[in-house]
């Protein structure tokens, strides 16, 4: 086990040397369109899938409001409690 990750470790490595590429924090595809991009934004949000994402955009209608909403307001969209209320407001409070 220990030797194949090993492997596949060098194989990323060597990858990103001999092509300068950087490694993708995200594997999906891209999005093609503007409402499947806006759920890839929301879904990189802590503890947040795709269903949750497409909920969110549902409720507030745009990425703007999603990411200005409060603790309260996020938690009135079904699937988000305390916890991933708190850690979405944690996150975009956050400096990088």
């Amino acid at each position: 086990m220990d030797e194949t990750v090993e492997y596949l470790l060098s194989m990323a490595k060597r990858e990103q040397k001999e092509n300068e590429r950087d490694l993708s924090m995200r594997g999906e595809k891209t999005p093609k369109t503007e409402r499947e991009l806006q759920e890839y934004i929301v879904s990189g949000l802590p503890n947040i899938s795709s269903k949750l994402a497409e909920r969110l955009l549902e409720s507030f209608e745009t990425l703007r409001k999603v990411f200005d909403a409060d603790k309260e307001e996020l938690k009135e969209v079904e699937g988000i409690g305390d916890k991933k209320a708190d850690r979405i407001v944690e996150i975009l409070d956050k400096k990088y």
